[in-house]
This record gives C-alpha cells, structure tokens and sequence, in this order.
C-alpha cells in the first residue's frame, strides 16, 4: 500500500481500493469471484500498482490516407502530459508517418509510459470510372459505394451498380479497404425509360395517388416473377417489393410527399420504369 501511495500522491483511499481489486487474480481455488471465501480474488501487489497508474490507451486511427490528417489526442485519463516530440498538454494533427509516445500524470498524480504508435499514410484509391450500358451503370471495383445525383447521395444506391429512372447528373464514391476515398467524374445520363414487351398491358391507377397505387400486369407474367422498386424526384430509392400470389401489387403512398415518382417493374424477361405522382 505503501508503493501505490508513493506513486500515486495524491490517490484516496477509494482509489487504493479500485486499484487492488482490478488486480485480484482467481484460479482454481478462489473459484468465480466475488465470493464469501476470497472476496475478490488473491492479491496481486505488483499488479495493483500498475492498475492504480494512468490509462495510457490511445483512440486514433493510425491509418492515414494521402492528403488527409488525423487529430492525436492524449489518452483522456492524463491531466499533465509530454509528448516525444516536446509537445506538452496539447494535442495535434498528423498527416505523415511517423512514431509517437507519451508520459504523463493522472488526477491521482500517478505516472506512466505510453506504448508507441506508428502512423502510416496511404495512397488513395483510383478515381473510379463509371460505365454506362443502357440505363445501368457500373463503377470499377472497390470495397464501398455510393451512388450521387445531381450533387446528392442516393439512398440505398451502395452497389457497384445503379439503374438509372431520372434524367441527371451521375458521378459515385468509393472507397477501398484502407477506408480511403475517390471520387468518380459526373455523367450526364437521359434516362428514356427501358423496354418492355408488355408495356401496354401494365396499369397503374388511380393517378395522381393520394393514398394508394394499384399496379397490375397481364396474366402471362407469374406474380412471384415481379419485383417493384419506387424512386423519387431525386433518384432516392423510396419503397422495394415483391408480388407473391396476385398480378396486383398495392402500393401504400399515405403520407409521401407530393411530387413525381418512378416505378420499376421488373420481371425475369424485361423491366420498364414508369412516372406516376402524389398529391
């Protein structure tokens, strides 16, 4: 008890406690612990010392992609600290390799020694390049995607893939298993629908739809071979279904903003996109 309280000065006694319990070890003859028997286990002298110093865990992420920079901070137990560098109670910013460690103090006045972290910098990614077949584009390999229109995120579009419904701008966003990002070129894409041999005999109704839209497609086309998919003006993926035993899918639409949507309707010969809007 004597060593806790000369490294640490100015440690309570609660401190000295927590500290001695932290290090209790059990075996096989304390059993699980805490107990009637051993309490909280055998004491451990030298590793209630350690466990009474400060937390010297770092929290930052030691990959850096190229051109970007982290914020270093000291492990947030430390009161009064100095980095390798000279560097004392203040953090920084790193955005080269490089090597760094810490001492300092706890509010108990108990001293320690860092462990040493390595900052490593990256390259980025290639700038990814998007090509278009029809309306779908597909973007190079890599480990994230995230599909943009007109300068905003699709939502739901995260696959190497995107069908285009609305006429825009197009670009995507990478990033590779390093976390690190690219950016695509924007595309300008005019989406004029796709084809479908039964266009003709799909119906939607009523339009415009206040609360529900009712699509039905002819009868040669099983129920559980159609999949819908809704966007909006924006291009953002709204609802998704599935037809299971009918030729008519019901759309709920209560409380959609009001405004033009497409629907894709999708089955395992063709897929076609269709405008409808709610008011």
């Amino acid at each position: 008890m004597a060593l806790l309280f000369e490294r640490c000065p100015n440690a309570t006694w609660f401190d000295a406690k927590e500290a001695i319990i932290a290090a209790a070890r059990v075996d096989n003859f304390t059993g699980t612990a805490p107990n009637n028997l051993w309490g909280h286990g055998k004491l451990d002298a030298f590793g209630a010392l350690l466990a009474a110093g400060p937390d010297m865990t770092f929290i930052v992420d030691t990959t850096i992609c190229d051109g970007d920079s982290v914020l270093v901070t000291a492990p947030s137990d430390l009161i009064d600290y100095t980095w390798n560098t000279g560097l004392q109670n203040a953090p920084f910013y790193q955005s080269t390799n490089g090597q760094y460690f810490i001492d300092g103090t706890n509010d108990a006045g108990c001293f320690g020694y860092s462990d040493t972290i390595t900052f490593s910098v990256v390259p980025l990614p290639s700038v990814p390049v998007i090509t278009q077949l029809g309306n779908t584009l597909e973007s190079t390999p890599a480990t994230t995607y995230q599909w943009w229109m007109n300068g905003a995120p699709i939502n739901g579009a995260d696959q190497q893939t995107y069908d285009v419904y609305v006429t825009g701008t197009y670009a995507v966003s990478i990033t590779d298993a390093e976390g690190c990002g690219a950016m695509s070129d924007t595309l300008f894409v005019l989406s004029t629908g796709l084809a479908d041999p039964f266009a003709s005999d799909i119906r939607i109704w009523p339009v415009p739809a206040a609360n529900e839209l009712h699509v039905q497609w002819p009868e040669n086309i099983p129920a559980v071979h159609v999949t819908l998919e809704v966007n909006d003006a924006q291009g953002r993926l709204i609802a998704r279904g599935r037809a299971v035993t009918t030729r008519e899918f019901v759309l709920d639409v209560n409380g959609w903003a009001s405004g033009l949507y497409t629907l894709r309707i999708q089955s395992d010969e063709s897929s076609r996109a269709v405008r409808f809007s709610v008011h």
